[in-house]
């Protein structure tokens, strides 16, 4: 689900396709986003692994990019905030990282 959110906000869009790109990031990427995300929260121990987590942190990484792209500068900054959360928790450096960039990008370089 979140692979499928990741492609839909990257599709060219083209002249004649009825739809922006805000519509497709709005009305489809984030839901499948939303999907992934809910749906890795559910998952409880035992059967919840390091995959799960690490989905739950790129899907809160996706949806805090999502929201940059649609201009909501401020749950932007709370999903990059949540998203380095989450990386920090399990050990995933380039997911820090990659959230403070969008922190920087969305004015909270002192976050």
């Amino acid at each position: 689900m979140n692979n499928l959110s990741a492609t839909l906000s990257q599709q060219p869009i083209a002249p004649t396709l009825p739809v922006s790109r805000e519509q497709l990031i709005a009305g489809s990427a984030t839901p499948w986003a939303q999907k992934a995300l809910t749906l890795a929260n559910s998952i409880k121990p035992p059967d919840r692994t390091e995959e799960c987590d690490l989905g739950c942190a790129v899907a809160t990484h996706n949806l805090a990019e999502f929201a940059e792209m649609l201009g909501d500068r401020e749950l932007a900054r709370q999903r990059y905030l949540e998203a380095r959360s989450l990386a920090k928790a399990i050990g995933v450096e380039e997911g820090v990282r990659k959230a403070e960039e969008g922190l920087k990008r969305v004015g909270s370089e002192g976050v």
